[in-house]
């Protein structure tokens, strides 16, 4: 699967690419996964309990974007700001809800 995501991202050439169902853990180094030469800055929230789950978000080097950490639920959900210059600062997120009748995962 992480080949045919490069050969996505070399051909479209995306922004912003938001990822659901990482299935990614800890032990699994962020680099394995987009390689810095991609030049993308990631932001991950993985599932730490059962399997399945986790989000990604990978924003491209040439914007400046940081973390929201205080934007934080108790889902697998991510959040960034992006600043560009001359507009209003951009909020971008990737959310997973794995229960829809899961009340502690909101």
């Amino acid at each position: 699967m992480i080949p045919e995501l490069h050969q996505v991202i070399y051909q479209v050439q995306p922004d912003i690419i938001c990822l659901t169902e990482t299935w990614l853990k800890l032990d699994i180094h962020t680099a394995e996964i987009f390689p810095g030469h991609l030049g993308y800055q990631i932001y991950r929230d993985d599932r730490t309990s059962d399997k399945g789950g986790g989000v990604l978000l990978a924003e491209t080097k040439k914007f400046l974007s940081e973390e929201q950490p205080e934007l934080k639920t108790n889902c697998n959900i991510i959040w960034s700001k992006i600043s560009i210059t001359g507009i209003k600062d951009i909020y971008v997120s990737s959310f997973y809800k794995p229960h829809e009748h899961d009340e502690h995962n909101y």
